[in-house]
């Protein structure tokens, strides 16, 4: 049985090598989005939910959809969303059928995202 967490399979083995180096870069991208929702008085989930929406086309940007790709229950999503109306990083559109709406980012949720340092690093 091979385990590419194991430095002599990760010697030998490119995979392993490679799923290493992605659960690392994994740990380290979790760890800064930890600092940056902190600095923010965020949740991780909601910074994520930031850059996710300031990245992504508006079709994209669905509280079914968001759900899915965070794997989070569409509540959570609701939840986070309506947070980051309430302190200003997203606005909120209704659509023509009002169960529908769009999400824009704010100048403030701008700044926010900028200043990250996922942002900065790129």
């Amino acid at each position: 049985m091979h385990n590419a967490f194991d430095p002599h399979e990760q010697a030998t083995n490119l995979n392993a090598k490679i799923i290493a180096g992605l659960e690392r870069l994994s740990t380290v991208f979790r760890a800064v989005i930890q600092q940056q929702a902190k600095a923010n008085k965020l949740t991780p989930l909601q910074t994520q939910l930031l850059l996710f929406i300031a990245s992504h086309r508006e079709h994209l940007c669905t509280v079914t959809r968001l759900a899915e790709e965070f794997v989070v229950t569409k509540a959570t999503v609701s939840d986070s969303i309506r947070v980051l109306v309430e302190k200003g990083y997203l606005t909120k559109q209704a659509k023509a059928d009002p169960r529908t709406f769009s999400l824009g980012i704010t100048p403030k949720g701008s700044d926010t995202i900028s200043a990250t340092a996922i942002n900065s690093a790129v």
